[in-house]
C-alpha cells in the first residue's frame, strides 16, 4: 500500500481531454470544487476518472496536493451540482463549490 501513489495510475485510464473550446462559446462554465481526502496523484486520478462519466465535462485540472479541480462544462448538458456528486462518489468530499465568472 506504501508504493499505491506510485503506480496507482495503471488502475485508471487517462482520458482524452476535448482540445481547442473555449469558454466563450455560449453555454460554457467553469466551476472550481474544494475536495477533501486526496493524499497522492492516485487520488487525483480517481477523481478525474469520475469527471470524465459526467456529459458535458469539456476539460478538467485537478490537484491533491491544492486539493481542487477545476472543471469546464457545457451548462446545458450539466450542472455543477451534478459533477459534485461524480467527485462525492469516489469516496472524497467536495466541501466547496463555485462558479468562475467567463
Amino acid at each position: 500500500m506504501i508504493l499505491f501513489p506510485y503506480y496507482a495510475e495503471a488502475f485508471y485510464k487517462k482520458p482524452q481531454q476535448a482540445q481547442g473550446i473555449t469558454l466563450e462559446t455560449a453555454g460554457y462554465k467553469q466551476a472550481v470544487f474544494t475536495i477533501s481526502g486526496m493524499t497522492c496523484e492516485g487520488c487525483t486520478d480517481h477523481v478525474n476518472s469520475k469527471i470524465t462519466t459526467v456529459k458535458g465535462v469539456i476539460n478538467y485540472q485537478t490537484s491533491y496536493d491544492k486539493a481542487i479541480s477545476t472543471v469546464k462544462f457545457d451548462g446545458s448538458k450539466t450542472t455543477i451540482d451534478s459533477i459534485a456528486a461524480a467527485i462525492n462518489s469516489t469516496g472524497y468530499r467536495v466541501v466547496s463549490q463555485t462558479m468562475v465568472k467567463n
